[in-house]
């Protein structure tokens, strides 16, 4: 992964979206990258009477007359802050409607808000973000609720990354954005137990061998990044790796 140059701004214009937006120009400050923002405006129904033709045409055009003036807002936000942006209003599904305006207009990422939700409100509301990162040809950042970092001078703290041994791709990542952003790397893997079915300790892997597993394992990822010219921590634990991931970035 090289550094993005043209961001992809998915957004619905709701308070989720617009953490995204902030993220999206901050990180193309750093990068030097454009940003192009996307809306995608439901394809009309007309499941109801011929007669009803004429009500769904008047509420498509208001549909797209306010989504073109809230991306035209957009433009200019980016534009105030230096940045060349452009907006894109395709209609369809989100998930391969986004995917299409990133393969056309040539993105290299995808910047999408999530609303945070869990429980039922996930169930009944479905994960846009989610149906954009799957039908996505490029990376997808997807910005949580909460604040982002700006685009202050100096240190930018820290980023965790989950190790896997394997994907060199993710962890070259991983090194060109702690080296945009000047921070330091927490590389974290989880050695995962082996499902036990049954009640019989003999089951379970021995001691020793969970020991080894964690040692050997944090060998590796030293080995791995021991050629990287950021601090980089490593963080080896028995457990599930996105739950260790999650709770290494809130430490």
């Amino acid at each position: 992964m090289s550094i993005p140059q043209r961001l992809l701004v998915a957004t619905d214009f709701s308070a989720g979206a617009d953490r995204a937006a902030d993220a999206a120009i901050e990180l193309a400050l750093v990068w030097k990258a454009r940003v192009d923002w996307v809306h995608v405006v439901p394809e009309p129904s007309h499941a109801l009477t011929p007669s009803s033709d004429a009500l769904i045409t008047s509420f498509v055009e208001h549909q797209h007359h306010e989504a073109r003036e809230a991306l035209s807002a957009l433009e200019e936000r980016a534009r105030s802050r230096g940045l060349e942006s452009e907006g894109h209003l395709p209609a369809g599904r989100p998930g391969p409607a986004v995917a299409r305006c990133a393969e056309e207009i040539g993105s290299d990422c995808v910047v999408v808000g999530s609303h945070g939700r869990t429980g039922l409100s996930a169930l009944l509301v479905g994960s846009v973000a989610e149906k954009i990162l799957n039908a996505s040809p490029v990376s997808v950042l997807c910005v949580r609720p909460g604040p982002f970092p700006g685009s202050k001078a100096g240190s930018r703290g820290t980023l965790v990354y989950g190790e896997d041994l394997a994907a060199t791709e993710h962890r070259a990542a991983a090194a060109e954005l702690a080296e945009s952003f000047d921070c330091r790397v927490v590389a974290v893997h989880g050695v995962e137990l082996p499902p036990v079915s049954m009640a019989d300790s003999s089951f379970a892997p021995p001691p020793e061998l969970l020991r080894d597993s964690v040692t050997e394992a944090r060998e590796r990822i030293h080995e791995l990044w021991k050629e990287s010219e950021k601090p980089t921590e490593v963080v080896v634990e028995l457990g599930d790796p996105a739950t260790l991931l999650c709770d290494e970035a809130l430490r």
